[in-house]
């Protein structure tokens, strides 16, 4: 039982890793927009 746990804990882990990833690629397209429009 502790195993199924650990692994479903890890799952949500990955999954918050990949939603954090997303976050900050999306700030740097975002980031990058803003540049190229002042410059």
């Amino acid at each position: 039982v502790q195993a199924t746990q650990l692994e479903e804990q890890l799952e949500q882990r990955m999954v918050l890793v990949d939603q954090c990833h997303l976050f900050i690629s999306l700030k740097d397209v975002l980031v990058a927009g803003r540049h190229s429009r002042v410059v």
